[in-house]
C-alpha cells in the first residue's frame, strides 16, 4: 500500500514538473500537452478506478496550484479525478490492447479538455478561447496519444516491479 502510494505520488510529482516546465515552455501548435491527465489515465488502467480518480484529484490540484495558476483551483481536480475514476471503471486488463489504451488516454486527455472548457464557461471565467477549441481538442488528443503511447507501457511495467509473475 505504501509502495503503491509513493508510487502514484512520483509519477503526479513528475508529471506535473515536466507538464508546467517543459511542455508549457515548449512552442507547438495549439494544446500543451497534457502529461498528467496522460499519467492518471495509465494509473487508472495500472491500479483500478480508486487509484485514478485519488491521481486525479491530487494531480489535477497541482496543476490548480502551480504556476501560472490562472484558472479557479479544483476545476482540474474535479474533472481529472472523475477521468481517472471513468478510465479505471472502463478498463478490462484482460481485453486491452496497446492500441486501444492509446485511444482512450487520447480520448480522456480531449474530453477533460472539453469539461473543463464547459465548467470554466459556466463560472464566467474569461480563459476559455470558444473560437480555438476545436484545434484544441485535436491537439490535445493527438499530444495525448504521443505522450501515452510511451507512458503507459513505462507505468504498467513500473507498477509490477515486485509483485510475483502470474502463472497460468
Amino acid at each position: 500500500m505504501i509502495r503503491k502510494s509513493a508510487l502514484v505520488a512520483l509519477f503526479i510529482l513528475a508529471g506535473v514538473t515536466l507538464e508546467v516546465v517543459v511542455f508549457g515552455r515548449i512552442p507547438l501548435p495549439g494544446a500543451t500537452p497534457d502529461l498528467v491527465a496522460v499519467i492518471v489515465v495509465s494509473l487508472a488502467l495500472a491500479f483500478g478506478p480508486r487509484t485514478g480518480a485519488l491521481a486525479g484529484f491530487f494531480g489535477g490540484l497541482a496543476i490548480d496550484i502551480a504556476p501560472p495558476a490562472d484558472s479557479p483551483i479544483g476545476v482540474s481536480a474535479l474533472v481529472l479525478s472523475v477521468a481517472g475514476l471513468l478510465v479505471g471503471l472502463a478498463s478490462d486488463p484482460g481485453e486491452r490492447s496497446a492500441l486501444a489504451s492509446i485511444g482512450l488516454a487520447a480520448g480522456a486527455c480531449a474530453a477533460t479538455l472539453l469539461v473543463s472548457a464547459m465548467v470554466l464557461g459556466l463560472v464566467g471565467s474569461p480563459r476559455v478561447a470558444w473560437a480555438d477549441l476545436g484545434i484544441l481538442l485535436v491537439t490535445t488528443a493527438a499530444y495525448g496519444a504521443i505522450l501515452a503511447a510511451f507512458v503507459i507501457p513505462f507505468t504498467l511495467r513500473v507498477s509490477r516491479i515486485g509483485q510475483p509473475p502470474v502463472r497460468i
